[in-house]
């Protein structure tokens, strides 16, 4: 039984372990995976086995969600006699993966809704990067975040209530690409589905806990420097489950986009 602790790595580094978790359960000449989700909103995960590993009889779920706080079981089977086998391949390169949090069939953005800029009430901040920004809002996950600039120490806000899903506070460093998973950041799910990130925040600049309802306009973190950013800023974006971004606009904004260079100040 050695052999599946390849696969408990497997689970851990692929599936973001501050998260997600995983059990086993063996019944005679099979050993069953199941995962549970530890966030407060709802995963969702693709799994798909390389066609030259099939020889090796794993069998898995290909498409699941799993609601927040629950578990879902007998995700991977495989089979005792090829354990060995297995532990000797990098399971990391067996399967196409792919694990977002929401579910998108609970996941549909409420267009009406006006949001609150993200800082504090009678403050104003520019906007260095908006919609579809050239150097780094191009992709689907990104291409409708809004950058502002507030300074280290700024205080960050909640845009809109819901309620704390994922909070990361203990990273330190800034600078490319490879640091674009060591941001700290808070995701807040709303009740249309939809999540708001809140990123390069401080370290340990975070004045809410998983699982705590906020609401909107409360103070949730403190502006930092960390992550793939070249200097201090507030990153904003709003997701579909899919990791889907889509288009928002803000209270004594209605139906404007907020444009780079330009300031915008919170009313009070």
């Amino acid at each position: 039984m050695r052999k599946l602790l390849f696969f408990l790595l497997f689970i851990s580094t692929g599936l973001n372990a501050q998260g997600i978790s995983h059990f086993r359960e063996v019944q005679e000449d099979t050993v069953y995976i199941g995962l549970r989700n530890n966030y407060y909103a709802p995963y969702n995960f693709k799994l798909e086995l390389k066609k030259e590993y099939e020889y090796l009889g794993i069998r898995y779920k290909d498409y699941f969600v799993i609601a927040a706080n629950d578990s879902i079981s007998n995700v991977l089977a495989l089979p005792v006699k090829k354990l060995k086998e297995i532990g000797k391949l990098d399971l990391n390169n067996i399967f196409h993966l792919n694990n977002t949090m929401g579910d998108p069939a609970n996941s549909d953005h409420d267009d009406n809704y006006l949001y609150a800029l993200p800082y504090k009430k009678g403050k104003t901040y520019k906007v260095t990067q908006g919609f579809n920004g050239k150097k780094s809002h191009r992709s689907v996950r990104s291409k409708y975040a809004i950058d502002f600039n507030l300074r280290i120490g700024d205080t960050v806000c909640a845009a809109r209530e819901g309620i704390v899903a994922l909070v990361q506070k203990d990273f330190t460093e800034h600078g490319g690409r490879e640091y674009i998973n060591k941001a700290n950041r808070i995701i807040i799910l709303h009740s249309d589905g939809t999540t708001a990130s809140y990123v390069h925040l401080d370290y340990q600049g975070t004045l809410v806990k998983p699982g705590e309802h906020v609401k909107k306009g409360q103070p949730i973190g403190i502006s930092g420097l960390t992550g793939f950013t070249g200097g201090p800023h507030l990153h904003f974006v709003v997701r579909e489950a899919g990791d889907i971004s889509v288009p928002v606009y803000f209270e004594a904004y209605e139906n404007k986009i907020l444009k780079k260079r330009k300031s915008y100040t919170r009313p009070r």
